[in-house]
This record gives C-alpha cells, structure tokens and sequence, in this order.
C-alpha cells in the first residue's frame, strides 16, 4: 500500500513538474533542435563554399556580402538554437533535462 502510495505521488512529481516547464521529455524533446542545427550547419558549410570559389575567381564579385551576411546569420541563428538545448539557463533543455 506504502508503495503504491510513493508511485502515484511520484507520478504526481514528474506531471507538476512537466506541466511547470512546459517539458514532456527532455531528451526525445532535444532531437528537433539538434536536427535544426545539423541543417544549419549544412546550409553555413555551402555557404562558405561558394565565398571561397567565389573570392578564387574574383574578390570583387557583387555577391560575396550577400553570401558573407548569409554565413553570419546562419552562424547567429546555429548559436540560437544551441543555447536553447545546451545554453544551461532555466529554459536549456540540459537544464530541464537534469531536473527531469
């Protein structure tokens, strides 16, 4: 009956606690985020890619800002979502993660 009792208030525990920080799982909650980033990273890697060949063949070419302003925003936002999952604050998903 003790048991039972500790079970269903732990239960009770795990739902406050989900509900208070708007977290059902932590961990399968973080696998969105982590593929954000990966395609992040992909579109920052083409990114530089094509400033390098670009800047091979012509260091005056129209289109090397756009493309250095799109790395830099492709950087800020990969940083963005990184935080949001590692960043250790209140609303990290580490940090819900170690109180899970």
């Amino acid at each position: 009956m003790d048991l039972e009792r500790k079970a269903k208030d732990a239960a009770l525990a795990l739902a406050d606690y989900r509900n208070d920080w708007n977290v059902i799982d932590p961990e399968k909650q973080s696998t969105i985020p982590m593929q954000q980033i990966a395609n992040l990273q992909e579109k920052l890697l083409i990114a530089k890619s094509q400033i390098l060949q670009i800047e091979n063949v012509s260091r005056t070419n129209p289109q090397l800002p756009v493309l250095r302003q799109q790395a830099a925003l492709l950087e800020r936002e990969i940083h963005t979502v990184s935080l949001r999952v590692t960043g250790g604050g209140q609303f990290s998903l580490a940090g819900k993660a170690a109180k899970f």
